[in-house]
């Protein structure tokens, strides 16, 4: 057995692990409050972060494809380069996309600029359904026109909001949505 592909795995494996948790202690900081709004975004050491991974990623999709026009690497560059550059390229700008999300909540609702959808406003006497996914460690907000907003894990005040999603809104609406979230924080996911 490859020990250097053992060590190698483990290593990043280990680095994922506590980039997670350190992400996941960012979140559970106070949030700041504006009024009776508490304010959603990613905590700004999250922010840092993200800022540098996605400029790598976006950096390393441009020197690949300059690599490639340039007739660097010959043909097994250019065969990767078919998936390099479209995924580091989203995942690049996906990320710097991330920044932009800053939401408000209050007693009438949640409302706020969303990564890619713009801005997003659900109030909580029009939701129909709450889904909670751990694999995204995302809620997912409908109401009754069909539009959602998805609140992260990650935001900083979210588990103020599952407190009062808890508080507020009918067992219909929520389902298993809060149990299900609760599960993901118990099995430190």
């Amino acid at each position: 057995m490859d020990w250097t592909r053992i060590l190698t795995v483990s290593i990043s494996m280990v680095l994922t692990g506590a980039l997670i948790g350190w992400f996941m202690r960012a979140a559970a900081r106070p949030p700041e409050v504006e009024g009776e709004a508490i304010q959603l975004r990613y905590p700004k050491s999250m922010r840092v972060f993200m800022t540098i991974a996605g400029s790598l990623f976006a950096a390393a999709s441009v020197g690949i494809f300059i690599a490639v026009a340039l007739g660097e690497g010959g043909d097994k560059l250019f065969r990767i380069s078919w998936i390099c550059v479209p995924l580091f390229g989203a995942m690049g700008f996906g990320t710097l996309f991330e920044l932009r999300v800053n939401l408000l909540a209050d007693g009438e609702g949640i409302r706020g600029q969303t990564a890619f959808r713009g801005f997003r406003e659900v109030r909580w006497d029009e939701l129909v359904i709450v889904y909670y996914s751990g694999g995204l460690n995302t809620f997912k907000l409908v109401d009754r026109t069909g539009a959602c907003l998805r609140m992260s894990r990650y935001l900083v005040g979210h588990e103020l909001i599952v407190e009062l999603m808890r508080q507020q809104l009918p067992k219909r609406v929520v389902g298993k949505a809060i149990d299900n979230y609760r599960n993901a924080v118990k099995a430190g996911f």
